[in-house]
């Protein structure tokens, strides 16, 4: 493959390919692929595409989202993992971008500031910052403090997000706004834009590019990626990227860039997923399947109490926390705990306002969790409660609020008639839906619960596992499952 002056790829043979690109690189990558009638590159939000992979259905050939974040996001819900061809086209640094005198110095200050215009942190990797920065900054409670009025001011809107695109330009026209977003958006659209960096330091994205074509498909298109990755490689792309304000791999400084910057790490897909669940739960109210292990083993002793004893007086106290507009329902689960069955529904997921009898469901609740230590029994079926509960609460959704399920176990599956592991991951992947997201919350008592199953079980919906190894810690760990808030 040859090259034209301007940087054009000539010569792309091989089957057509569709590309989806993140909108501020995908300009680059078109004029750099110009000649090669069978690329076609569309701008399109990391967050779509991402959505289009996890579901199998519409996703392009090639993906080049701003951030590998995106390839972890994905990569336990996909039916087709992506494969990573290139690891980084580019990088640039998510900045504060202000006109204020005096910005903020850290992340903390920023999220507190009430003139901040906020990005959707679910879907933009920039808005995600500030949220990252403010857990590396302050402990779990003080900056749980900092993100709820954050989160319920932003759920108190039309739910409408401006772009990275349109926050530089409200705050390029408001002395007193300041952003999250990345310095490429800054220098290419507001260069006379002011930029910092707290002193603790920022994340940059990296454009990765990444294979999210089917299986069968892959060795068809093989020449026509190879030549892509090819030009994307080449000298003219990288000058053209250097044209676009774009930062060189190795995230070296740039004229008119921010100086000298200490690089922060953004955190795996797991940890990830107990942000955003974090953040969803605080700004919507919470609709939440509390799945409870009454296997026998839950009868061991912890201190001077047994750990299904902790986890009901957990329950009791925590429960105390939650507004009446939040939703809960409540399971039990062992081995053949009802005939065949390994779990038993307690109470259906309700309002904790709505009537139940005489009281309200957080009466109910109250009262079933007081029962809890008297239904001990026998092992721990998991894998097919785990499949029946996450398919109660996606038939429960409820529009507008967090919906999860919250799984507490000390054990391993132990149920030899069960569905085995891969078969619940693979169909709790098929069953996922981006439009209507349902989360597990997993969270394994002692080093007894089989925890990297768990990790895996919840990774497959976008949601988070927990390691609990004092039981006593249970009050806290339940409060922070059903808000979203894992420690």
């Amino acid at each position: 493959m040859s090259s034209d002056d301007d940087g054009s790829a000539d010569g792309c043979g091989g089957p057509a390919i569709t590309v989806e690109a993140a909108p501020e690189i995908a300009e680059v990558i078109q004029k750099v692929t110009a000649d090669c009638d069978n690329i076609e590159v569309s701008p399109t939000s990391s967050a779509e595409t991402a959505e289009k992979v996890v579901a199998g259905e519409g996703a392009p050939d090639v993906w080049i989202p701003d951030s590998l974040l995106w390839e972890s996001r994905v990569a336990q819900r996909a039916s087709t993992p992506p494969r990573r061809l290139i690891t980084s086209l580019a990088t640039t640094p998510i900045v504060i971008a202000s006109r204020v005198k005096d910005p903020p110095t850290t992340w903390s200050d920023l999220i507190s500031d009430r003139d901040l215009i906020m990005g959707d942190p679910t879907t933009s990797t920039a808005a995600v910052l500030p949220l990252v920065g403010t857990g590396a900054e302050s402990d779990l409670e003080k900056s749980s403090q900092l993100i709820v009025p954050l989160a319920q001011a932003q759920s108190e809107g039309d739910g409408e997000f401006p772009t990275d695109a349109k926050r530089v330009e409200l705050v390029e026209s408001d002395e007193q706004a300041l952003t999250a977003v990345s310095e490429q958006v800054v220098l290419s659209r507001a260069p006379k834009l002011p930029m910092t960096v707290p002193a603790k330091g920022t994340a940059f994205l990296d454009y990765p590019v990444l294979l999210t074509t089917s299986d069968d498909r892959r060795a068809d298109v093989e020449s026509t990626t190879e030549a892509l990755t090819e030009v994307l490689r080449s000298p003219e792309f990288k000058e053209r990227l250097t044209k676009a304000k774009f930062r060189s791999t190795d995230g070296a400084d740039i004229k008119n860039g921010v100086q000298d910057i200490t690089r922060l790490a953004l955190p795996n897909a797991n940890d990830l997923g107990s942000l955003l669940g974090r953040w969803g739960a605080l700004g919507r109210p919470g609709w939440i399947l509390t799945v409870v292990d009454v296997s026998g083993s839950m009868d061991f002793e912890s201190g001077n109490s047994t750990r299904v004893e902790l986890l009901a007086s957990s329950v009791e106290s925590s429960l105390r926390l939650f507004p009446d507009t939040a939703g809960m329902g409540i399971w039990v689960f062992s081995e053949k705990l009802e005939g065949d069955t390994d779990h038993r529904e307690l109470l259906p997921t309700r309002q904790l306002d709505a009537e139940v009898g005489s009281g309200t469901q957080r009466d109910a609740i109250l009262g079933e969790a007081r029962k809890l230590p008297t239904m001990t029994t026998g092992g721990t079926g998991l894998y097919d409660t785990v499949l029946a509960a996450y398919r109660s609460a996606q038939e429960d959704w409820k529009p507008g609020a967090f919906n999860s399920v919250a799984i507490m176990t000390d054990g391993e599956n132990e149920d030899p008639g069960s569905v085995s592991k891969e078969k619940l991951l693979s169909e709790l992947r098929r069953l996922f839906d981006p439009a209507k997201p349902v989360t597990i919350q997993a969270f394994g008592i002692t080093k007894d619960s089989d925890i990297e199953s768990l990790r895996e079980i919840a990774g497959a919906t976008g949601g988070g596992a927990y390691e609990v190894l004092d039981p006593a810690q249970m009050a806290k760990y339940f409060t922070l499952a059903l808000i979203g808030q894992p420690a």
